[in-house]
């Protein structure tokens, strides 16, 4: 199976070169209920993996081929190294199917969480190390919004570092948004390449029918016709009807031009947004829905026309500046007779840190009060570009309410502002870690009030604070009292626990795990030796104790003389085992061999090789010639 390249806004195969046209389908299958038989809400959304069970994906392959699909949306896979996916993975390249795969969960995302923190960072990795290996993946995505732009990018900026460092194949990085206004999306592939993505999916807005499917598409060529990257149709939310019926116009001349195909909805159905799904799904079993056929005529009328990469030049290679403002037509009716309302929209040029799990290691070390339980997020729905930020974790959104605006220098350091570019040192923190650095300088303002840290649901975990690591010192020295500063230093990993996402992932590791990783092999190799010189200088001396046991007899010139009036052996063989007895050198050309006491016999000149092994058998190598009587004498 060939990857996917990308050259300008293009998708072409690597090898032949020619271009690569997305014919997905939406493949995500979200449970009603949860094993409890908790309902799943459009604010807490279950999910499934779909690419765990081999049968549920070799059940379904064979539609999906017969349809001509050659590309999936996986919205969910779990990411834990002990999920095997790679049956599924290996099934779907068999079968020629590409697989485009969410680096989020419905509740872990930056649209959520809006932020970009250590234990985010660690599931995107553990997504990145899990799927990269497979040549069938054609990209990571993630679902953006105009508050988050910041947040994705810093995102991508790890993300796409973390993959060079593990050397896997550059996958591109994908992230979708709705097109409100010709600069909306333009931050999203503006500046630095190594913090913008590599493929857009843009929503198709209408499809009800071809009339207002060619109004959509023509409202976003209008607005991403020069896109710098490949423009693929999400079309999975156009209304609530099922839009396997636009495809004909998505892959129409005019709209390859600037479009690279299209994600249908959807294999399974979405009972969140009411969308029937094409195939009828109980178990290992599947049955063609009402809408099987519709697909499979509209995929059969696609015939775009390809190019080759040879052929093709690309019109906009220049990366645009990022600006730092730009108008939202903010409304979720947009027509291509223009938008309901307009506003101007603020966004940071500068990118958050990269989240650093030790700086927050050392940041804990140094409280005296926090908090006493864990801050989760809370599930909320978001169904269009957000324009406001609203905090998802309750406690830290009650601290932010009451003692922020108390003192707002109290919060800098967790907080931060992606409108105008302020980064709190340790906004790259969990919400535990962020709210208890606020207790600790509400508690330490007030004269280390206990009684005020127990009050805001904190805990005192110490009475003076112990002397801190030398990498802690530098990196809290670097973030100042108010934790506004600029953190630079790096450090080694020092927690025993290291995981995606963790400082020094992909890097040497330091000295002190080295020695144990070269003295153990040194110490077995030497003990090994020990042993094996042990047995040669044991073997030795058995040996010579042998010898001195042995009698050599005196036998004249070329003459055979036997200790007992047994007819000479003769053998047919070439090799001879002798168990149990001795043998001894007279010189290089004779030698003695003793069988089973009853004879013995000189063999002058014709000595060619003897061989020990370790059960004291003895293998002699005698030449034909002295097989003289034609039949073989069995010797035990």
């Amino acid at each position: 199976m060939e990857p996917i390249t990308i050259k300008g806004s293009h998708f072409f195969y690597e090898q032949s070169g020619l271009q690569f046209f997305v014919r997905g389908i939406k493949y995500q299958y979200n449970p009603p209920l949860d094993r409890k038989g908790a309902k799943s809400t459009p604010a807490n959304i279950l999910q499934a993996d779909p690419l765990i069970d081999i049968k549920d994906c070799e059940r379904d392959i064979p539609f999906l081929k017969e349809l001509g699909i050659n590309t999936i949306l996986v919205e969910y896979i779990r990411p834990d190294p002990e999920t095997d996916h790679s049956p599924c993975m290996n099934a779907f390249q068999k079968a020629g199917i590409y697989v485009v795969v969410h680096l989020e969960a419905s509740n872990e995302s930056i649209n959520q969480l809006q932020n970009w923190d250590r234990e985010l960072k660690a599931r995107w990795l553990r997504v990145v190390d899990n799927m990269a290996p497979f040549v069938n993946v054609l990209g990571f995505l993630s679902p953006s919004s105009y508050i988050t732009y910041a947040f994705l990018k810093a995102a991508i900026r790890d993300v796409k570092k973390y993959i060079i460092t593990k050397s896997y194949r550059q996958v591109p990085i994908i992230s979708d948004g709705w097109v409100r206004g010709k600069d909306t999306l333009q931050p999203l592939n503006c500046g630095d390449k190594n913090s913008s993505i590599d493929v857009l999916f843009t929503h198709l807005e209408k499809c009800s029918d071809d009339t207002v499917t060619q109004q959509s598409i023509a409202l976003t060529r209008k607005t991403l016709g020069d896109y710098p990257s490949p423009v693929v149709y999400m079309a999975q939310n156009c209304g609530s009807t099922n839009s396997v019926g636009s495809l004909h116009n998505i892959f129409d001349s005019n709209a390859t031009s600037f479009l690279s195909g299209a994600i249908m909805s959807s294999y399974f159905g979405d009972f969140i947004s009411k969308t029937p799904g094409i195939m009828d799904v109980e178990g290992y079993n599947a049955t063609r829905g009402p809408q099987y056929a519709t697909l499979s005529k509209e995929i059969a009328s696609v015939q775009p026309s390809p190019t080759s990469i040879a052929q093709y030049t690309p019109t906009n290679t220049i990366p645009s500046v990022c600006e730092s403002h730009f108008p939202v037509a903010y409304t979720s009716n947009v027509t291509p007779s223009g938008a309901v309302a307009t506003m101007d929209f603020h966004i940071a040029t500068s990118l958050p840190p990269t989240p650093n799990r030790r700086l927050c290691e050392c940041m804990m070390a140094s409280l005296e009060c926090v908090a006493s339980q864990q801050y989760r997020p809370q599930p909320f729905w978001i169904d269009a570009p957000r324009l406001s930020r609203n905090y998802p974790v309750p406690q830290e959104n009650a601290l932010k309410e009451g003692i922020c605006k108390e003192n707002p220098s109290w919060c800098l350091g967790s907080g931060s502002d992606p409108s105008v570019g302020q980064w709190g040192s340790f906004g790259g923190c969990n919400a535990t870690e962020r709210g208890s650095w606020i207790l600790n300088r509400a508690f330490k303002a007030k004269n280390s009030d206990a009684g005020l840290c127990q009050s805001l649901n904190g805990t005192i975990i110490r009475s003076t604070v112990q002397d801190p690591p030398n990498d802690c010192k530098i990196m809290l020295a670097q973030a100042g009292p108010q934790g506004t500063g600029e953190v630079t230093y790096s450090a080694p990993e020092l927690s025993r626990e290291k995981r995606p996402g963790d400082i020094g992932d992909g890097a040497t590791p330091s000295g002190s795990r080295i020695i144990p990783m070269v003295v153990v092999p040194v110490v077995l190799l030497l003990f090994i030796i020990g042993l094996l010189l042990f047995y040669l200088r044991w073997r030795r001396n058995n040996m010579k104790k042998q010898d001195e046991v042995f009698e050599k007899a005196e036998l004249p010139g070329d003459a055979v003389a036997a200790k007992a009036s047994s007819s000479p052996l003769t053998l047919n063989t070439t090799e001879l085992s002798v168990t149990g007895n001795e043998l001894n050198e007279a010189d290089p050309d004779t030698a003695l061999v003793e069988l089973s006491g009853r004879d013995i016999q000189e063999l002058d000149g014709v000595w060619n090789e003897m061989k020990y092994d370790v059960a004291e058998t003895v293998y002699v190598e005698l030449p034909t010639e002295f097989n003289t009587r034609g039949k073989s004498s069995q010797l035990s």
